[in-house]
């Protein structure tokens, strides 16, 4: 008999403005540790399942999915484009 684990999807947050160290995509920035800095960080560091929460700001950067990952906006709107 094989055991299986199954891990629950994970909550990963992108803020722009925390310019913390250690970027673990935590849901508060803390100095050292916090939330990613870019939504490409988020991406990547997101598995299959995961939803990544994006903070309202200004991220000019080109993003490629390569997994099925949900994307939302943190406590807000979102405006995507110009």
């Amino acid at each position: 008999c094989r055991a299986v684990e199954i891990a629950a999807p994970d909550n990963l947050y992108v803020d722009w403005s925390c310019n913390a160290l250690v970027k673990t995509g935590m849901q508060f920035c803390l100095g050292i540790i916090g939330p990613y800095q870019t939504v490409t960080q988020g991406v990547v560091g997101a598995f299959p399942g995961d939803r990544l929460f994006i903070r309202g700001g200004s991220y000019d950067e080109t993003v490629t999915f390569s997994e099925i990952t949900t994307i939302r906006a943190y406590n807000g709107h979102a405006v995507i484009g110009d």
